[in-house]
């Protein structure tokens, strides 16, 4: 939705003067919708090829560009850093330099995966909930997204399964520079067998201001 009295840290370093520009709810959903319309197709080569998420997210970004009013890239605003976002959000005008309007980061939940990667939705290495709370990602930002490929189990079970671990990193952190509280667990917002949507709030280690994180899972098993 397009407004003139958008807040500027809502977006980060867009203002009202920047074109397009959208709720960072109207970009999840109709990426949702996207990803929607591909969905057996993704859950098919999945199968055949075990396709890891840089694949499931390139083709999402194929057609999420196809007639839409934004630019969808493979993203880093910091190009000293090796700390990757999977897709920054743009107006389809993007010059060198801007600074996306939303950005999102993209894991597998997948139980199948190797033990050393079963947390790595929220912490670890390529952990992603914590690269938020580093500032790792969306640094400017005040709110951004995260998107779930889930291709084993259940929402519920997976659900469960992340606040679990968020509660082992509230009563024992894993690094003493990270502090996790009830806040970063994730509600839910609503949910159907093809998709859950949840929201966590998080605090970071760089700055006073906390981070909003919109979850959109996406059934792919």
């Amino acid at each position: 939705m397009i407004s003139d009295n958008l807040n500027r840290d809502y977006f980060g370093s867009v203002t009202k003067d920047d074109v397009p520009l959208c709720e960072p709810e109207g970009i999840m959903n109709f990426l949702k919708n996207i990803i929607l319309a591909i969905q057996n197709n993704l859950s098919s080569y999945i199968k055949q090829c075990n396709a890891n998420e840089n694949y499931i997210t390139q083709e999402i970004i194929i057609r999420a560009n196809d007639g839409s009013p934004f630019s969808f890239i493979r993203d880093n605003i910091t190009p000293a850093s090796s700390y990757t976002e999977d897709i920054g959000v743009y107006g389809r005008c993007r010059q060198v330099g801007d600074v996306p309007v939303f950005l999102i980061e993209a894991k597998r939940l997948n139980s199948t995966l190797p033990t050393k990667r079963e947390k790595e939705y929220i912490i670890g290495k390529i952990g992603g909930i914590e690269r938020f709370k580093r500032c790792k990602h969306a640094q400017s930002h005040n709110i951004a997204g995260m998107i779930g490929y889930m291709q084993s189990d259940s929402f519920e079970k997976w659900e469960i399964k992340i606040n679990s671990y968020i509660d082992e990193e509230i009563k024992n952190p894993t690094y003493s520079d990270l502090t996790w509280s009830k806040e970063d667990k994730l509600n839910l917002k609503n949910q159907s067998e093809l998709f859950a949507r949840y929201e966590s709030l998080h605090s970071r280690i760089c700055k006073q201001d906390k981070i909003k994180l919109l979850h959109l899972w996406i059934n792919l098993t």
